[in-house]
């Protein structure tokens, strides 16, 4: 659910801006690159707040901004403030797909490997199907709605972010 977000938001924000607020693709690409910084700094500082919080804490709060900041995202009536809290929403889910990576690993701790190699496959499984599962629904809706389903995908990641727990044990 982590990539299917990442993946939906990246091919899909800059289209749902441009929609939107009927602007040129060229500032709608600003989305994009709001959305990309955020999960940037995410990732720079993920093991700092890992370490502090651990790993089911990050997890959850992380999916909670993600959904908080998407769910601003596609209810601002200002442009700034969509950016803004895609920027919010990158921060989020920045982290949540590399401790899951790492929590893969620790599954069997003799074969690191295909702990990895499950959760990656999954994850990016996700990645590949999550935009046109959005498309789909844009296509039956609006892609608001349709960009809507991250916000759920994020949700249920905090509700099973306790899941987590093995990454907790570095």
């Amino acid at each position: 659910l982590a990539l299917m977000i990442e993946g939906s938001i990246l091919d899909w924000g800059a289209i749902y801006l441009r929609e939107n607020f009927i602007i040129d693709a060229a500032y709608a690409a600003f989305g994009f690159g709001a959305y990309q910084g955020g999960m940037a700094l995410s990732r720079f500082t993920g093991d700092y707040l890992r370490v502090r919080t651990g790993a089911v804490k990050l997890v959850f709060f992380s999916a909670l901004l993600t959904a908080v900041g998407t769910f601003i995202a596609l209810l601002s009536p200002s442009l700034v403030g969509a950016m803004i809290a895609f920027a919010l929403a990158g921060v989020g889910i920045g982290n949540v797909a590399p401790v899951l990576f790492a929590g893969g690993g620790r599954l069997e701790p003799d074969a690191p490997g295909r702990g990895i190699a499950a959760v990656t496959t999954l994850g990016y499984s996700g990645f590949l199907a999550g935009p046109p599962l959005i498309g789909f629904a844009a296509e039956l809706s609006t892609l608001q709605i349709g960009l809507g389903l991250t916000v759920i995908a994020a949700l249920i990641i905090a509700v099973f972010s306790r899941l987590v727990q093995a990454a907790d044990t570095y």
